[in-house]
Formats: structure tokens, sequence, C-alpha cells
């Protein structure tokens, strides 16, 4: 669990892509860029009036996203780093409450 807390940046899936967890505070809407050689081939999310309203939403989707943009499917553990760091490009009270817990669990 701590692996997941520690990276809510963007989530390396080979030397040359990237997924860009991302909240538009204006849409109230997340989404996540998908990098190629540091260039944003896609969103997922925000585009045409759709939006995720939550993380998990976003989170749920992101398997197909990737197929259409020809990137393999990522590992549950890396689902679960997208999701916090979705929470955390919020900043909202869900990511308090799981970094609350986190701490709980832990013992700190």
């Amino acid at each position: 669990m701590g692996t997941i807390i520690q990276n809510t940046g963007p989530i390396t899936l080979a030397s040359n892509v990237q997924l860009t967890p991302v909240y538009e505070r204006f849409f109230k809407r997340f989404a996540v860029l998908l990098s190629v050689n540091g260039q944003v081939v896609g969103i997922h999310g925000l585009m045409g009036g759709e939006g995720y309203s939550t993380a998990e939403e976003a989170v749920t989707d992101i398997q197909t996203f990737l197929s259409e943009h020809g990137v393999p499917a990522i590992s549950g553990d890396q689902e679960a780093q997208l999701y916090v760091g979705l929470l955390a490009a919020e900043n909202g009270s869900a990511f308090r409450l799981f970094i609350r817990a986190v701490a709980l669990e832990s013992g700190l």
C-alpha cells in the first residue's frame, strides 16, 4: 500500500508511455492523459462533454481506452495507483480519508 501512496503523479507503463491523473475543477470531472514520448496522444474523459464524476468511473473504463490506443492493459496495482492519483489530483475529502485510513492501518 505504501508504494501506491508515494506515486500519485504520472504512472509509467513503459519507458515512453505514461498515464497522468487529472481533476478538472471547473467541470468537476476526472480524466487521464495518455502520453507517448512526452506528447499527449489521448485524453480519457473531458472530451466532447463527457467526463467522469468519480475517480472510480475513470478507472473502471481505463482498459478500453488503453486498448483503443494500442496500449497493453494495466495491472491491478497500476489501477490502484491511478485511482489514488485521481483522488490526489482532486485533493478532496475522499483522498484525505484514504490517507487517514492507511495511517491508522499502519499504526501511524
